[in-house]
């Protein structure tokens, strides 16, 4: 098929077909559909005056048949919100036969309906999608179409009759359905009770009203930022129009919200918005009753409609304000607005700015307080005051990024939906028992097939169905409580809000025992669930909390027991993991139990750290624990290598490019991390590396907890513990170490020589902890717990039983003491030295058949002494040699420094 121009194609359309696609446009932009159909077309042209429709009646053809089949096809088309509107592919091939049919079978030079028809009737593949949407249309015989269609008259004779008999005058027939296609009446919408009150803005409202009241410059523009009520004033002075609450001047107007999507929609032909718009703009100032148009996201006006060179909506709109003809509320957000609008002078003097500011905390939750109860309703729950100011707080505390008091709404709002979900969703505790037991039988089912079923695996499946049965039963009764809780809520409600002539007295007394009975219920649901509820009767601050988490990743739900536990445990639990450092670890522990405590100060971070010592002590050791501990794993944990910012340029690493500069737009390393993870434990890995720069960017975050990226989003630091580590004061923590000085003491020395690497305005910002040299004790203490790990490894994979003696604790202890690595020493004598003989072995004697069962190791002469011992058939044999040896032969006794890179020297 030859390919021709889009725009070339719909110019052959008649001004019937051509309005009917345009309103099938504005229909599908109106259902969040992505493309205009063969439906949504058909539906339009079957209802209007055209010889489809004539066509249709002279054959007594089904049309409330045809009718309701497209209806429910286009009703089929899944909606697709923010999705760009195109024609669907059938409906340009329709147009292109319907051309064919026009032209060179019926002489015609425009399409009309009924060559839509027979194009439809005549192809084969366009036949059998129109069967897809209406098989009655599809029925039709093509040459009786054929027939009829000389009989009717064309759609182009009607329309010039039509203009012949239509006076030149503004007829209000024909110039109403612009403002009621591409605009929405909001003071109709408030006189029908469609909108909600607006609370907390009079002040804001009464400067509209100021502005509109002027003789010039009579165009309020609302400045603020997304989610603060811009939109939302709008609807309150339409709420006080509607209640002639308006000084006279305003009484009886229509406040219309202009829809620019839906007037951008399907305009595709060069000239054809701003037609729209200018029919907009005149009938709004033609009309007998005043109207002022609301522009919502007003920016978009800059270039809309227009190409590049050419004028735009925001052109059209400046002689009707210059001459006071049309008034405007228009609304934006600071951004925006300098970026568009500020540029252009001659529209932003016709306005003038009302700064709508983000409300307090009181005021917002006046705000949530009417909005509460329209939520309740919806969902059908009861909502506290209590998790009313938990929205408020909780969104200022932990999301940042948006402002009140649109995100307290949607923080309410998205609680109140899990709380009304969770009487009729299956709680996920039992749909993982479920899962689990289903996996269990899969599992079971396979190992009956090979014969190896064990009994440990059928009582596994056991327990695990026992559980579920319990958990069961339980959400069951929960169920029940929450149902009897519901009763006694109506039961108030109806009491508290009758007018009835009972005596005051027996009203108090019938309100009491519904009362009493609801807090028994609900003292029976709380001690049913405990710590883990599966079904919630009320939106309590517990339920604010949860989406906070959800959303967050941030633990701001009330602890569970075993949670507590573990925090109250830290230091003991640290102290298993890092060795020798019980001062520094019991420092860092105790600021993380007043963070859980909800003690530290709501501004900052939960801690700023500074681990100085000699490499090797378990300052690295430490973060990496502490991840596990406090944070559940290591990948809330983000590192950052200091001494790859060692430039001043690096700074743009952190926090992003500047403006113009290659990566502007990506973010930094730092920044995106912590938005993405605001719960999260931050390492600094040796910051005395780092540019001087580095240390003024983090003077903000320290102090205020926020650290603004290159684009302007502030990023929050106050739910992170921030720990940087540094070896710049390695040679005084060693001779401290050798001293009996106090702690004040030590850490006085320590700050003098943190100060000939630091400035002292960030020293003063962290919190220095010592990290002592390791003694000979604590380094054979850190050997028996790697030695330990490496023995649970062997256990695991290999079922073989490690051994070791007193020796080789000795002599990994005094190798570290020999040199300036510390107990890093550790791990690079035992991978190294160690478990290559040991892996070596493994591997041969699973070339042998000859699994392993035990090692043992010890040090003769400083040289690793393995002794193996191996399975054969059923008995044990000690000091197994394997028949096939890798290599050089047997590797049971190794000598230090024998494999490259190991140049240290036994002690």
């Amino acid at each position: 098929m030859i390919s021709i121009k889009r725009s070339h194609l719909f110019s052959k359309l008649n001004p019937t077909c051509l309005k009917a696609i345009e309103s099938a446009t504005v229909s599908t932009k109106l259902h969040n559909h992505k493309r205009v159909t063969l439906a949504h077309w058909l539906l339009l042209l079957i209802d209007g005056d055209n010889r489809l429709h004539a066509m249709l009646v002279k054959q007594d053809a089904a049309l409330a048949r045809i009718k309701t089949d497209l209806q429910n096809a286009i009703d089929a088309i899944p909606q697709q919100e923010g999705e760009s509107l195109d024609f669907d592919d059938n409906v340009e091939h329709l147009i292109h036969q319907a051309w064919i049919q026009a032209s060179l079978v019926c002489n015609q030079n425009s399409i009309d309906s009924l060559h839509l028809l027979l194009a439809l009737l005549s192809d084969n593949h366009l036949r059998q999608a129109l069967k897809k949407v209406s098989p009655a249309l599809a029925s039709l015989d093509y040459h009786q179409v054929m027939s009829l269609q000389t009989s009717l008259p064309t759609t182009a004779e009607k329309a010039d009759a039509r203009l012949k008999s239509s006076t030149p005058d503004f007829d209000t027939a024909n110039t109403q359905p612009a403002l009621e296609t591409f605009t929405t009446d909001l003071t109709a919408k408030a006189r029908a009770g469609k909108l909600d009150a607006v609370i907390g803005r009079e002040d804001e409202i009464d400067q509209m009203l100021d502005v509109l009241l002027r003789r010039r410059q009579n165009n309020p523009l609302l400045l603020g930022e997304a989610g603060v009520g811009k939109t939302a004033i709008a609807e309150g002075f339409a709420l006080k129009v509607a209640n002639g609450e308006v000084p006279p001047p305003l009484q009886n107007i229509q406040v219309r919200v202009l829809d620019l999507v839906v007037l951008q929609a399907g305009a595709s032909m060069k000239g054809e918005f701003e037609q729209r718009l200018h029919d907009v703009i005149e009938q709004a100032i033609a009309s007998e009753t005043p109207i002022i148009l609301f522009i919502d996201e007003a920016h978009t006006l800059i270039g809309a409609g227009g190409e590049q060179g050419t004028g735009d909506a925001a052109n059209l709109l400046k002689p009707a304000l210059a001459r006071g003809e049309l008034k405007v509320i228009a609304a934006t957000t600071w951004a925006e607005y300098k970026k568009y609008l500020e540029k252009d002078q001659a529209l932003a003097r016709r306005f003038q700015s009302i700064q709508v500011a983000e409300p307090d905390t009181e005021k917002a939750v006046r705000i949530l307080t009417a909005v509460a109860d329209l939520l309740a309703n919806h969902h059908g729950v009861v909502i506290t005051d209590e998790a009313i100011d938990a929205a408020v707080k909780l969104s200022q505390r932990y999301i940042g990024w948006r402002q009140l008091p649109d995100k307290a709404i949607s923080l309410l709002d998205t609680a109140c939906a899990q709380v009304a979900g969770s009487r009729y969703k299956t709680p996920r505790v039992i749909q993982h028992l479920q899962q689990d037991i289903l996996a269990n039988q899969n599992r079971q089912r396979r190992k009956k097939q090979c014969g190896t079923v064990a009994v440990n695996d059928i009582d596994a499946l056991k327990q695990t169905q026992a559980h579920l049965n319990s958990t069961t039963q339980t959400w069951r009764q929960a169920r029940k409580l929450v149902e009897e809780i519901d009763q006694h809520n109506q039961t108030l409600f109806s009491q508290i809000t009758s007018e009835t002539n009972a005596l005051e007295d027996d009203f108090q007394t019938g309100t009491e025992d519904s009362f009493y009975a609801k807090r028994e219920a609900k003292a029976a649901l709380d001690a049913l669930q405990q710590d883990n509820p599966m079904i919630h009767d009320e939106v309590d601050p517990a339920a604010i909390a949860r989406v906070v988490e959800d959303w967050t990743g941030i633990p701001v739900t009330r602890q569970s027991t075993d949670e507590l536990q573990t925090c109250l445990q830290l230091d003991q639990n640290l102290q298993q993991h890092v060795i020798g450092q019980k001062n520094a670890l019991n420092a860092l522990c105790e600021r993380v139990k007043i963070a859980k405590a909800s003690l530290t100060d709501p501004n900052k971070p939960t801690g700023v750290f500074l681990l100085a010592g000699p490499s090797g002590t378990g300052k690295t050791e430490t973060v990496l624990a502490l991840a596990e501990l406090l944070y559940g794993s290591r990948d809330s944990l983000i590192t950052l290598n200091m001494s790859e910012y060692q430039e001043s340029h690096s700074v743009s690493k952190l926090k992003g490019a500047p403006p113009g500069y290659v990566g502007y737009g990506s973010g930094g390393i730092l920044t995106e991390a912590v938005r993405k993870k605001p719960f999260s434990l931050v390492l600094l890995d040796e910051i005395e590396k780092a540019h001087p720069d580095i240390y003024e960017l983090f003077f903000q975050v320290f102090d205020k907890g926020t650290l603004e990226d290159s684009e302007g989003r502030k990023v929050d630091f106050r739910n992170t513990l921030i720990i940087l580590t540094s070896n710049a004061a390695s040679d005084t923590v060693v001779d401290l170490s050798q001293t009996q000085l106090d702690s004040e003491t030590q850490y006085q020395r320590l700050h003098e020589t943190l100060l000939e690497t630091f400035p002292p305005a960030f020293l003063g910002r962290v919190t220095p902890l010592i990290f002592h040299p390791l003694t000979h004790a604590q380094l054979i203490q850190i050997t028996q717990l790697q030695l330990r790990r490496i023995a649970q490894r062997l256990s695991d994979n290999h079922q073989i039983l490690l051994n070791f003696d007193e020796s080789v604790l000795t002599y990994i202890a005094n190798r570290c003491q020999s040199t300036d690595t510390g107990a890093r020493l550790i791990d690079h004598l035992l991978n190294r030295q160690l478990l290559p003989v040991i892996s070596r072995r493994i591997i041969e004697s699973m070339v042998d058949n000859h699994p392993l069962a035990q090692i043992d190791v010890r040090i003769n002469k400083d040289q690793w002494d393995c002794q193996y011992h191996a399975i054969r058939g059923d008995q044990e044999v000690a000091n197994y040699e394997p028949t096939h040896q890798s290599g050089n032969g047997a590797l049971s006794r190794v000598p230090n420094g024998l494999f490259p890179g190991d140049h240290s020297s036994p002690q």
